[in-house]
C-alpha cells in the first residue's frame, strides 16, 4: 500500500487477521517492528535489535482472506491488505 512509503525503520506495528488464515510465521495481535524495503514492501521483525539488523520473521505460507492488517501503534492507522499479497520467505 501507498501508506508505507512514509514508515521508517523500527516502527511498532500490531498484526491481525480478521477473518481467513494467518500469514504463517505471524501471530494474531502480535507486536512487530518494521523493517521498510521500499516504497511499496515493508517486512516484519521479532524484536527491534531484529529490525535494526535486518533479519525479518520467516513467512513460509501467504495466509488467506482480505482482512489482514498492521496497525503502528504511534498512530493506530491501520493498513489492510490481502493475504495473497504476501511473498513468502522461505
Amino acid at each position: 500500500p501507498e501508506q508505507w512509503f512514509d514508515w521508517v525503520l523500527s516502527v511498532q506495528v500490531i498484526y491481525h487477521t480478521t477473518g481467513g488464515k494467518s500469514v504463517a510465521g505471524l501471530v494474531d495481535g502480535q507486536t512487530y517492528y518494521v523493517i521498510v524495503v521500499d516504497a511499496t514492501h515493508v517486512k516484519l521483525a521479532n524484536t527491534l535489535a531484529d529490525a535494526l539488523a535486518g533479519r525479518a520473521v520467516a513467512l513460509s505460507t501467504m495466509g488467506a482472506g482480505s482482512s489482514q492488517s498492521i496497525t503502528p501503534l504511534l498512530t493506530g492507522s491501520q493498513v489492510t491488505f490481502n493475504a495473497s499479497a504476501v511473498t513468502p520467505s522461505c
